[in-house]
């Protein structure tokens, strides 16, 4: 079963999990736990209270969450079948030089971990669009432009050296 089948049957059972607690939460009072230290209890909440609001939002926003989390998600898929180098590029530079949340943010904002991008207004080129002067400050400037290898452990070696703030994503 692909990966992405089973994140599905993992969502549609904590959610029918969630569904079927908070209507037995609700039906029993005995399981309430609160201390209260009013002398009259406070009227029960009925099954739909406790089901369209759940820790401070609501269903809806929980729908919300979930599917910007799958756009996400199946953007990333679409990047990593259409190029997986990238992906592995981008791993190999974590491993090496660390920083792999920023070099993962940077290659997504720059070229949507695409390793062909280019710019044409600024000259920007390759994974994480350097600039040609930029690139041959890096110790892999000798090397293509568009290697996904190269241009991923330079991104590493500038976060390294303490030149990661010359990207305008950040």
């Amino acid at each position: 079963m692909k990966a992405r089948n089973w994140f599905y049957l993992l969502v549609a059972a904590f959610l029918v999990w969630l569904v079927v607690a908070v209507r037995i939460h609700a039906a029993d009072p005995a399981l309430d736990t609160t201390v209260s230290t009013d002398p009259e209890p406070a009227a029960p909440a009925t099954t739909v209270q406790v089901e369209r609001t759940l820790q401070g939002r609501n269903v809806e926003q929980w729908h919300k969450i979930a599917a910007r989390y799958l756009s996400r998600k199946r953007s990333l898929e679409r990047a990593v079948r259409r190029d997986p180098e990238t992906t592995t590029a981008i791993q190999v530079a974590c491993v090496i030089y660390g920083h792999c949340g920023e070099l993962w943010r940077k290659a997504r904002c720059e070229s949507r971990l695409w390793r062909y991008a280019r710019n044409p207004s600024s000259g920007a080129s390759g994974l994480f669009q350097f600039l040609p002067s930029t690139w041959r400050s890096t110790p892999f400037g000798y090397l293509s432009i568009f290697d996904p290898y190269a241009n991923a452990l330079a991104a590493g070696w500038m976060h390294s050296a303490g030149r990661g703030r010359e990207w305008v994503c950040r």
